[in-house]
């Protein structure tokens, strides 16, 4: 008899960035491949939220006496507020859980919530971390980017630290794309003391990336000038996603008639108001502008593994990134990547070397190595590894 696996993240599935689209792709192979012993448990999919049922009234209302309690009382009350849908969440779900032979989370608030809630549960865990660097640091650096003094960043994130710290800890296995995606770990990991013997690997994959308008349509319709090589940045506006190093080097080359720059997505970086550079800000079609232009500009400071790059290798897009993190994985695949180091100079350089776009061989990598289609079948290759490992374990 075959044995049931759970994967658990507390938010909705959607094709965006993160654990949502992550979990999003891995669902629809999930239903490709009709793989029935691996369960997907998130709102929308086997939990239904209660959010509908909502007066929006009385939630207007009591967000407004919740601003204006004092921070200490609103920094309680948001913490039980926070911990009161973890006991809904995992409540309604809870027989899954400790009726499988592992469960595998995708933040660490979800699992340390459930360490929490369900101390005695023996089963085996399992967790995958989604940000470019451990949750509490990317925490802090947003917390700078607003403005904060570094000492006050430091007093809002320790709470995410702790969680992070006691996360990593207990967690049976820790999961990785690949090995190059730990290195904005590891000074964490060094730090507090986590097992690295318990990581575990399997690569991300993702659905080819749709879009709405042909090249020419998008050109046309947003007056783009076909006779330019354009270059795209889509994602979130942060530093260490490397936006502003995007925003810098359209500033270096405003006065070059050659290039067009193109941005889309949100965050704490502004765009600069520049004569070369088109802003979409947040778009529900990156598709359509992946699609449209000639490169595709990924220059992150650090990096765990950028589903970026993966969707415009879908689109057989020539890409220009940095070898951080995961983005090394593709170091010597033979791909249509050009890697510079990450600073305004080294992309400026690589930039006024470029010429028109043409075909080439990174859409049948994709196929090959990271399509969707695989992506399921991998999981289920790792939960029985792992399963197997234990039995080992056990015997020995």
């Amino acid at each position: 008899m075959s044995s049931y696996f759970n994967i658990i993240l507390k938010d909705t599935l959607k094709p965006t960035g993160g654990p949502s689209g992550y979990l999003y792709n891995l669902n629809m192979s999930l239903e490709t491949n009709t793989i029935k012993n691996i369960s997907l448990l998130s709102y929308g999919i086997e939990v239904k939220s209660n959010s509908s049922k909502k007066n929006p009234l009385k939630t207007f209302i009591k967000s407004l006496k919740v601003k204006f309690l004092p921070v200490f009382l609103r920094k309680k009350y948001l913490r039980k507020k926070e911990e009161r849908e973890y006991i809904n969440f995992y409540s309604s779900i809870i027989n899954k859980l400790q009726n499988s032979a592992l469960n595998n989370f995708h933040h660490t608030k979800d699992f340390y919530f459930f360490k929490k809630l369900y101390p005695e549960n023996r089963t085996l865990t399992l967790l995958m971390s989604h940000a470019p660097e451990p949750p509490h640091v990317e925490l802090y650096q947003a917390y700078l980017a607003d403005g904060y003094t570094s000492k006050k960043a430091l007093h809002l994130s320790q709470h995410q630290k702790e969680i992070d710290i006691s996360a990593f800890k207990s967690a049976d296995y820790i999961i990785f794309p690949c090995h190059e995606a730990v290195a904005p770990y590891e000074p964490f990991f060094k730090e507090n003391n986590i097992d690295t013997t318990k990581l575990r690997f399997v690569i991300t994959s993702s659905e080819p990336l749709n879009y709405i308008l042909s090249a020419n349509q998008f050109k046309i319709q947003n007056n783009i000038d076909q006779s330019k090589i354009s270059l795209a940045y889509v994602g979130r506006k942060t530093k260490i996603k490397g936006y502003d190093i995007f925003c810098d080097a359209a500033k270096t080359l405003e006065g070059d008639s050659r290039f067009t720059f193109i941005a889309a997505g949100n965050g704490a970086i502004e765009t600069p108001n520049l004569k070369n550079l088109l802003d979409f800000g947040w778009t529900n079609d990156p598709g359509s502008i992946l699609n449209a232009v000639d490169y595709l500009i990924i220059p992150n400071r650090d990096t765990y593994f950028d589903l970026g790059i993966i969707q415009a290798l879908s689109l057989n897009k020539t890409l220009i990134t940095t070898p951080t993190g995961g983005n090394r994985w593709f170091l010597n695949k033979n791909l249509d990547i050009i890697f510079f180091e990450p600073d305004v100079d080294s992309l400026v350089k690589i930039i006024k070397q470029l010429k028109k776009s043409t075909d080439n061989k990174n859409e049948l990598f994709f196929k090959k190595y990271l399509s969707n289609e695989h992506f399921a079948i991998n999981y289920l290759k790792l939960f029985q590894n792992i399963e197997q490992e234990q039995k080992l374990d056990v015997t020995n």
